[in-house]
């Protein structure tokens, strides 16, 4: 039997070891703790590191991004001086800026996730992000502020050392269009491209069109076709068969055969057209349509009952009288087309002969020969009240004495044009809405993206045409007008130099193409000094055999 001694000394023994047991497995659980702590601690400092790296590289990044909009605006301001360009003029960078910091927030931390076993590697990756983001934002905001600006083209320039790609070394102080990108794309575009584009304003030299006996024999023309217009308007309830010329002439002839003075004068206007007039009739033709000219006063003053009217017979008279000689003076400074001026010597031979008639005519009594007048005039064989008669020959009077023909030019609403914001703001919709018309042929845009100069063809009317807008509220076209018409002839001479192309299969050939045609738009609150311009560039158009539409936008 053990005594109570050896028991005692035992069981301390065995209290011993389980209370070192416990001891040990506390220690071990306090140092797993501390680890935990530790861990998380340090998981907790690298964490707050990398968000703090995270924060400063964003920094960094924006600061770059802003710095390269403070040096655009520079460059803008040091090469745009010919506009007197201010800094208040230079468009917000800030949406693509914004842009860009949502595309480095988005692709940042993918990079970091995928490199997180490499953080040299993930820091290398982001680096080269970081460059291309910067790049792709300093060509954009070039690009984008430079057309706002109403800068159309840009001089290319490259690095000119041993790295600049051959394609961009071709390029290099070469002069592009900002809508109609080089091989290769826009400075910039390329990836890693360090070429820059700087902007070119063109010398906006005047431009006036060759004037020869060309143009004095279609005035000639204009003025026999204006009269002998006037004598069928004035003949053509009594003489039937009004579109054969030699039987309209022998009708006229017979009633002149009676003496009415209205009939001669008639007979030989439409002689002179159809066989030519000798020294005799012209002047007998001459002294009708003299006498003629005093009936305009008594023609407006028969029409004592109706003031109004009578004032805007003489202020019609007055404008289409006048209206001829001041677009020939405007055509030879190259502000309008020959067509215009053609036009007019049409118009008003059509109106004197008118006058002359129902002035010598004795079948009509003041006031029907006035009223019958008007009506001629405004062709309306119908005929109209007298204040609405007054009303259109005020209007048409307004538009005699009006040198521009923009009152006659399309006014649709705005079909989408952002104005100021680039192609595919301020082109795009205009083009998208021109397809939508559905009359112009097809669509290259969607049938040969990319093909050379024209947005349309039309095989069967052997049509091109070509759908541009022009943002004359940008500044340099507010301070530089003539901008106006060197930026239009760039696009007419390569409408003109346009020899034929080939994408995707949809080829057009310079020999089927009849007409070329251009339809552009221009906003509503373009000036007037900003519309002799686009008159300009319309008589260069002429000049070249170009159809120039313009619409305004309200």
């Amino acid at each position: 039997m053990l005594c109570s001694d050896e028991w005692s000394s035992g069981g301390t023994m065995r209290h011993d070891e389980a209370e070192l047991a416990r001891l040990r497995a506390d220690m071990a659980f306090t140092r797993f703790e501390f680890a935990l702590v530790k861990a998380s601690w340090l998981e907790t400092k690298r964490q707050s590191a990398a968000a703090a790296e995270h924060v400063a590289r964003r920094a960094s990044f924006e600061a770059r991004l802003q710095a390269a909009i403070e040096a655009n605006s520079a460059m803008l301001l040091e090469r745009l001086g010919v506009i007197s360009l201010r800094p208040a003029d230079i468009p917000s960078a800030k949406g693509a800026q914004q842009e860009t910091m949502a595309e480095w927030d988005r692709r940042g931390p993918t990079l970091t996730e995928e490199w997180s076993d490499d953080p040299a590697r993930a820091a290398a990756a982001l680096q080269i992000t970081e460059e291309v983001h910067a790049r792709r934002f300093a060509g954009r905001i070039n690009a984008e502020r430079q057309q706002a600006l109403g800068v159309d083209r840009y001089i290319w320039r490259s690095r000119d050392d041993a790295v600049v790609r051959d394609l961009h070394a071709d390029h290099d102080d070469k002069v592009f269009f900002w809508g109609e990108p080089p091989e290769g794309g826009h400075p910039g575009e390329a990836w890693n491209c360090r070429c820059f584009a700087e902007p070119f304003v063109a010398d906006g030299a005047e431009w006036r069109p060759t004037i020869d006996a060309g143009f004095d024999r279609a005035i000639f023309d204009a003025n026999l076709e204006g009269a002998r217009v006037g004598a069928v308007d004035f003949l053509s309830d009594l003489v039937p068969s009004l579109d054969d010329l030699w039987a309209l002439l022998d009708a006229i002839g017979a009633l002149a055969e009676t003496g009415s003075a209205a009939a001669e004068l008639a007979y030989l206007v439409v002689k002179e057209q159809a066989l030519g007039l000798d020294d005799r009739e012209r002047a007998r033709r001459d002294a009708l349509r003299g006498d003629a000219q005093s009936w305009v006063d008594g023609l407006a003053a028969s029409l004592g009952d109706a003031p109004d009217l009578a004032r805007a017979l003489f202020e019609y008279v007055r404008g289409v009288e006048a209206r001829p000689e001041a677009l020939e003076g405007a055509h030879r400074n190259g502000l309008a087309t020959q067509a215009d001026v053609e036009a007019a010597y049409r118009e008003r031979a059509r109106m004197r002969t008118l006058v002359a008639l129902y002035g010598l005519s004795a079948v009509l009594s003041g006031g029907a020969a006035a009223r019958g007048l008007v009506k001629r005039l405004l062709r309306r064989p119908d005929g109209l009240s007298d204040d609405a008669a007054a009303d259109d020959l005020a209007a048409l009077a307004s538009r005699a004495r009006k040198l521009s023909p923009d009152g006659e030019w399309n006014r649709i609403p705005n079909p989408g044009i952002v104005w100021g914001r680039g192609i595919k703001a301020q082109g795009d919709p205009w083009e998208r809405h021109l397809a939508e018309q559905g009359v112009l042929g097809d669509w290259l845009g969607e049938r040969a993206p990319n093909l050379k100069t024209f947005d349309f063809f039309s095989r069967n009317s052997r049509v091109a045409i070509i759908g541009k807008t022009l943002n004359t509220a940008a500044p340099g076209y507010t301070r530089r007008p003539r901008s106006i018409f060197s930026r239009i002839k760039g696009y007419l001479d390569e409408i003109a130099e346009f020899e034929g192309d080939d994408r995707k299969g949809y080829r057009i050939r310079q020999g089927e193409i009849e007409l070329r045609r251009m339809e552009l738009a221009i906003p509503s609150r373009t000036t007037a000094e900003q519309m002799d311009e686009i008159n300009r560039a319309r008589t260069y158009a002429e000049s070249l055999g170009i159809e120039l539409e313009v619409t305004i936008i309200e």
